[in-house]
């Protein structure tokens, strides 16, 4: 009877051991790949040279209890119409603060750092948003457009994480970006701005009416 009441302590004590070192594993241990996610607004606007600006809030979120480091982004923007395709320069980090003028409140975005090396701490979310570039010209179409994302990241499950999602660009919005193409005469710095429609077209950031 007393080896047996031995035995089940035993036993008591190894589960015991697995179930502590597995709640370390979890608490300190554990990586996990980082979860991206892109706000429901995207700003663009037509720079010199006619260099399409595209201005998404991404969010870098770690899940795993490990730092996670973010070294580099690719992005790129292809056209679904014919599969031609730009990467995208990322040029600094942005700010949006609300501006009175003339009594009207409105957003005005501004440099706010240069881009870096991102640290997300365990548990831990960071939001950006960042201004992209196009490399060179870009010849605008009415037509739908892919912008992805590649992630690559040490101290992550997966040293590689990938996103997309997709741009619907009318007529309309290319006339408005060519009037308010930023050049040394017009500095008014009117942007054109997106909005995420899941429900009525599928996925696709449209302009917002």
């Amino acid at each position: 009877m007393d080896l047996g009441k031995f035995e089940w302590a035993q036993v008591i004590a190894v589960l015991a051991l697995v179930i502590a070192a597995t709640n370390a594993y979890f608490t300190f241990f554990r990586k996990a790949p980082l979860q991206p996610r892109i706000g429901e607004t995207i700003l663009l606007q037509l720079a010199e040279e006619d260099r399409l600006r595209v201005k998404p809030e991404v969010t870098f979120h770690n899940p795993g209890a490990s730092l996670a480091i973010v070294h580099r982004l690719e992005w790129e923007l292809r056209d679904l119409a014919d599969g031609s395709s730009q990467n995208m320069i990322w040029d600094e980090n942005l700010t949006t603060t609300f501006v009175d003028e003339g009594g009207q409140r409105r957003t005005d975005t501004r440099f706010e750092s240069f881009p870096g090396t991102i640290y997300v701490s365990k548990g831990d979310a960071v939001i950006k948003r960042m201004q992209l570039s196009t490399a060179r010209a870009i010849p605008l179409k009415a037509t739908d457009y892919l912008l992805s994302l590649k992630i690559l990241s040490d101290g992550t499950s997966s040293d590689a994480v990938s996103m997309n999602i997709k741009l619907r660009l009318t007529s309309e919005d290319i006339s408005f970006l060519k009037e308010n193409q930023l050049s040394p005469e017009n500095t008014r710095r009117r942007i054109l701005r997106f909005n995420l429609d899941q429900v009525a077209n599928g996925g696709f950031y449209l302009r917002k009416r």
